[in-house]
């Protein structure tokens, strides 16, 4: 979309952005809703994205001069395949590696065809693609490199929290309805977040400073997680994710800023396209890194205490409810094994988030101008919304 035109599509992405975190809430809440089948998750989402195609539909203009078919033409499909190759099968060797063994056929196969698929994506996007999936020419600019690595570990660090902070609290007895409720305060900081840092550039017309506290918010958040135990209060989760929400909301207005006053009018489209397959990638990458540390932090552990129960231990990998059923002995080893589990995985989304903050310090301190300032005025609200 952002392909045709960047001031045409601004007005139509607010309307699907706002759509898309309308659903995302409510899918959520729908989803940790105990006495709600998880279908519903995905059924209540099908009115969200029809209403979302109708707003591109009727809002959406294609100015003079281009048209659809060469908007398709520009696509870097090529790119796309190489990039989403390379992704799956990272994910399905880190899988197969992690519950099993790395000397598997399946776990050097995959990661041998990810390696080579996303050598073959760098070789084509620098040197064929003429219009690249990723710019990466683009990173030899200080700013966009910084805030692009950014994005990427921030996401990484944001999805280990946002899937594996649930497992956390179910463990210690939460049920799904209560876990949910405790992620309302992150959607909240997320989206003021979002407001005050953009609030606060419009008034100093910089965003270096800025930077720092927010980063520092995040960065507190996601060690705030690492302490947690089971004696851990009630309200601390709370605390930590509002931290977190804070931090990752303003973050996401810094690094926006960062690259719409380091870039040119006409390659701004390019660079916030950029932007998003990064930080998808970065997601989906930080699922499956977060995923090979608790299985294998977990898994030996558990065949240790119950390996001669396997048809328990297949249960209990299914279903963490399950362990509320086991005797008081056995739970207790099975909650310390999963919580030490847990705290590698948070250990990890520290780690990613602490080299978030320290690449996005190499931002370049530009002065932000009116148009930039509107920009992302706008855009930062939206994403407010949709982060959460």
């Amino acid at each position: 979309m952002l392909a045709l035109h960047p001031s045409e599509s601004y007005h139509t992405s607010k309307e699907c952005l706002l759509v898309h975190a309308l659903h995302r809430h409510f899918a959520v809440d729908i989803e940790n809703a105990d006495s709600c089948a998880i279908q519903w998750a995905f059924l209540i989402q099908v009115p969200f994205l029809v209403l979302d195609a109708v707003i591109v539909l009727l809002t959406l203009r294609i100015p003079n001069g281009k048209n659809k078919s060469s908007a398709t033409e520009s696509v870097d499909y090529v790119g796309c395949v190489l990039l989403l190759v390379s992704i799956t099968f990272f994910q399905l060797g880190l899988n197969a590696g992690s519950s099993g063994s790395w000397n598997t056929p399946l776990a050097i196969s995959s990661t041998t065809i990810s390696g080579t698929s996303f050598t073959a994506f760098i070789y084509y996007d620098l040197f064929h693609a003429p219009n690249p999936v990723l710019p990466l020419r683009a990173l030899r600019q200080r700013t966009i490199a910084s805030s692009q690595l950014s994005y990427f570990f921030n996401s990484a660090a944001s999805a280990s929290i946002l899937f594996y902070m649930p497992i956390y609290l179910q463990i210690l007895g939460n049920s799904a309805s209560s876990t949910g409720l405790r992620f309302i305060p992150y959607a909240v900081a997320f989206g003021l977040g979002s407001f005050i840092a953009g609030y606060m550039v419009k008034i100093t017309g910089r965003y270096y400073i800025i930077n720092v506290f927010i980063q520092t918010s995040s960065l507190a958040g996601a060690i705030g997680l690492c302490t947690m135990n089971e004696q851990t209060p009630a309200v601390a989760p709370y605390l930590y994710l509002v931290l977190l929400g804070l931090g990752i909301g303003g973050a996401y207005v810094t690094r926006l800023i960062g690259l719409l006053s380091s870039v040119d009018d006409e390659k701004q489209a390019v660079i916030q396209a950029a932007s998003w397959t990064i930080s998808s990638t970065g997601f989906a990458m930080g699922v499956a890194a977060a995923s090979a540390v608790f299985l294998r932090l977990s898994l030996t552990d558990l065949e240790e205490v119950l390996g001669r129960q396997p048809q328990l231990l297949s249960s209990i990998r299914a279903s963490f409810e399950v362990v509320n059923s086991l005797g008081v002995g056995e739970k207790a080893e099975v909650v310390r094994i999963y919580l030490n589990a847990l705290k590698g995985v948070f250990y990890l989304s520290m780690g990613e988030m602490a080299v978030s903050a320290l690449v996005s310090l190499c931002m370049e301190n530009n002065l932000v101008s009116d148009e930039v300032d509107s920009e992302v005025e706008e855009k930062g609200a939206e994403q407010g919304s949709v982060g959460s």
